[in-house]
This record gives C-alpha cells, sequence and structure tokens, in this order.
C-alpha cells in the first residue's frame, strides 16, 4: 500500500472513530486499485494508439502505391486509345473505374471501423464495475 493510501486511510479511521470501519477499508482499497487502474488505462490506450497508427500509415502507404499504379495504368490505356473512334469511351471508362475503386475502398474502410473493438474496453468494464461498487457501498451506508 502506498504512503499516502496509509495516510489517507489512518485519517479516515480516525474521522470514523473506530479502525477498520467499512468507510476507510474501501477508501484503502480503491485507493491501491486506482493506481491499478491508471497503469491498465495507460496500457491499453498505448495500444490503441499504436494500432491506430499503424493501420494509418499501412493504408496511407498503400493508397499512395495503388493510386502511383492505376495513374500509370490508366495514362497506359488512355494513350494507345488515343488515336482510335473510342478514346471518349475509354477516358470515361477510366475515370468510372476510379470511381468503383474509391466507392469499394470507403465501403472497406467502414466496414472495418464499424467492427473495431471500442477503444479501452477493459478499462471501461473495471470502471462501471467500480462505480457499482461504490453505489453498493454506498446505498448499504444508508440502510
Amino acid at each position: 500500500m502506498s504512503s499516502v493510501a496509509r495516510l489517507l486511510a489512518q485519517w479516515l479511521w480516525q474521522q470514523a472513530g473506530r479502525p477498520g470501519s467499512g468507510l476507510a477499508l474501501f477508501a484503502t482499497e480503491a485507493i491501491d486499485d486506482l493506481g491499478d487502474r491508471g497503469q491498465l488505462l495507460a496500457i491499453e490506450a498505448r495500444a490503441d494508439i499504436s494500432r491506430v497508427v499503424r493501420l494509418f500509415f499501412i493504408a496511407l502507404f498503400g493508397c499512395l502505391a495503388a493510386f502511383t499504379a492505376l495513374s500509370w495504368v490508366s495514362a497506359a490505356i488512355i494513350l494507345l486509345t488515343w488515336d482510335t473512334p473510342s478514346r471518349a469511351l475509354v477516358v470515361v471508362s477510366v475515370a468510372g473505374g476510379w470511381v468503383c475503386i474509391a466507392a469499394a475502398c470507403i465501403g472497406i474502410v467502414r466496414s472495418r471501423w464499424a467492427n473495431a473493438p471500442r477503444p479501452l474496453e477493459r478499462s471501461r468494464t473495471l470502471f462501471d464495475e467500480d462505480l457499482a461498487s461504490l453505489r453498493r457501498f454506498i446505498n448499504e451506508g444508508r440502510s
């Protein structure tokens, strides 16, 4: 137990009038758990941020590579068909292909974003449990 937790527990014991009161024990346990919860939150935040940054750069590199490749392919197709009567159709087809690719990418990103786990899920669960425990303790003290 940290020195701050000990000092707070001693103060609460004095306030409650008897050592080992429910309030003092609860406060001591809550202070000890607070450090653990903070560490868990920091670990989860680092992991989530790392995952999002990594995915962002992979997606960015993939988009740039795909854009470069498709630009050269599009230019080659248009160049090869420029002296033909169907050049307008080819240009419109290439542009339509780009629109389809963009729509597919947007759909994939939206799907993955919707199915991604909630950030800090374990920390949220623990904080919800702590809040429920605190509410139970307060309600028991009133009765």
